[in-house]
């Protein structure tokens, strides 16, 4: 009986973990209209909402026009969207925004998610720009206050800028004086779910039924400190319920430090 239990919550654990992911609001995609209104915050860039070459389907094209002046307040833009487009519940720090961002002709010489809050007080995450024609998946907590940047702001302002978020949107900063054309798509806020921390729970159930079976079987026998056949509970699937718990703690762990 232990060791049918233990295989059970193995193999409970492993079905959870090939389901387990994040709710996901619905957000802003541009595949299925009518769209979400985004606008060009500095007036720098002309939106447009191609139908085909998103990630996929219809995407948010952003484009920088041919300039001739050189860096400076026509070199960068921030494309955004009210909050509630996103979310219209309430920002905190347990959940995260994800999009996908993409390149065409230039990498961008800047890159960064923003927020502003109903107090004006505009919050920057800087990013890296990835390389160009494919496109990359950011996620961004909300969670990691220290990445998150106001020049002499506070923890608590921060905290609450974000429960009167206005608007979300991406920074760009252009590269040359060329025309440069960026794509934003799958605009997303995610929310953790508790399945760490079922897949955690049951991969210790299946060590502690192992150990438990162990104890009783040598105080069945007066065996003291022999060890059971190991057939009751083979060194192979033990190996890998160590692997399951360990891979588990540790996701579990990060998503304690990202929310």
């Amino acid at each position: 009986m232990g060791r049918l239990i233990s295989v059970a919550a193995l193999a409970f654990a492993m079905l959870a973990s090939s389901s387990a992911h994040a709710d996901i609001t619905p957000g802003s995609d541009w595949s299925n209209p009518p769209y979400d209104p985004w606008y060009s915050l500095f007036g720098n860039t002309t939106l447009s909402t191609p139908t085909s070459g998103g990630n996929p389907g219809g995407w948010l094209q952003v484009t920088f026009p041919t300039t001739s002046s050189g860096p400076g307040d026509q070199w960068y833009d921030t494309v955004y969207t009210p909050a509630t487009n996103i979310f219209a519940g309430t920002w905190t720090t347990n959940t995260a925004i994800q999009f996908d961002f993409w390149q065409s002709n230039s990498v961008a010489g800047g890159l960064a998610l923003e927020f502003e809050s109903t107090n004006g007080d505009i919050w920057s995450y800087s990013l890296t720009p990835p390389g160009l024609t494919s496109w990359t998946t950011y996620t961004v907590s909300f969670g990691d206050l220290s990445d998150w940047t106001l020049p002499f702001a506070t923890e608590d302002q921060y905290l609450t800028d974000l429960s009167s978020i206005d608007w979300i949107g991406v920074y760009i900063y252009r590269d040359t004086s060329s025309q440069e054309i960026y794509g934003i798509d799958n605009v997303m806020l995610t929310v953790p779910e508790p399945a760490e921390c079922v897949l955690l729970a049951a991969a210790v159930v299946t060590i502690g039924m192992s150990l438990l079976h162990r104890r009783r079987f040598r105080g069945i026998f007066g065996l003291g400190e022999q060890t059971q056949p190991e057939s009751v509970f083979t060194v192979p699937t033990r190996a890998a319920v160590a692997c399951l718990t360990a891979v588990h703690f540790h996701k579990f762990v990060q998503s304690l430090q990202a929310y």
